[in-house]
């Protein structure tokens, strides 16, 4: 049975007491005991007046428990069927809780979506450290092809002060060169990684 809020009234949290069925076909109407529900104000005194359902109490934990349909931790906040709440407060499981439970939840949201905030950072920061890797060793290929394109102008070109003319193969070839030598940037920086860092923003 799923959950009717109406925009008056508080939502009642109630836990079905035993197993119910009313109705036929769509409007038939199946509840299992130990069902959580959560109900208007006339949803619950409708169940709570033939027995079918009782509200629920909010706890905090003071104990682990693990097993069946519960795993908790001390501290942890949770509803509980009134029957599963008196035994485990007699055996000091637990204990009533004052705070807010829709607090509670709104706080929980936040704590969540900060993880993932957080999470999405660091694979950001990942990420950018695998870039930075990536642009370095790119720099180094490049530094070295412009080493070895400015090793062989070199060899190729003459001396000013020689005398020495090249041939037409040998000039053009030369052209070649020093147009691949200006298709390299003047400065290449290898050392310093990217200084861009994804920001995290939790406001």
């Amino acid at each position: 049975m799923a959950a009717k809020k109406k925009d008056a009234g508080k939502v009642i949290v109630a836990f079905v007491l035993r197993d119910f069925k009313e109705g036929e076909g769509d409007e038939a109407i199946t509840l299992t005991g130990g069902q959580r529900l959560e109900l208007s104000q006339d949803e619950f005194a409708a169940l709570a007046k033939r027995g079918v359902v009782a509200e629920g109490v909010f706890v905090k934990m003071k104990t682990a428990v693990e097993g069946g349909r519960y795993s908790l931790k001390p501290h942890d906040s949770t509803w509980l069927p009134p029957h599963v709440y008196e035994a485990w407060k007699a055996a000091g499981y637990c204990e009533p809780s004052e705070d807010d439970p829709e607090v509670g939840a709104v706080l929980k949201a936040r704590d969540e979506a900060a993880r993932d905030a957080t999470n999405a950072r660091d694979i950001a920061l990942a990420r950018c450290d695998e870039l930075d890797a990536s642009l370095k060793e790119a720099n180094l290929q490049l530094l070295a092809a412009r080493a070895q394109a400015e090793k062989l102008r070199d060899l190729i070109q003459p001396e000013p002060d020689s005398g020495d003319v090249l041939d037409d193969e040998t000039a053009a070839l030369l052209g070649e060169v020093l147009a691949l030598i200006d298709m390299f940037p003047e400065q290449l920086d290898a050392e310093e990684p990217s200084s861009s860092e994804p920001q995290l923003n939790l406001d």
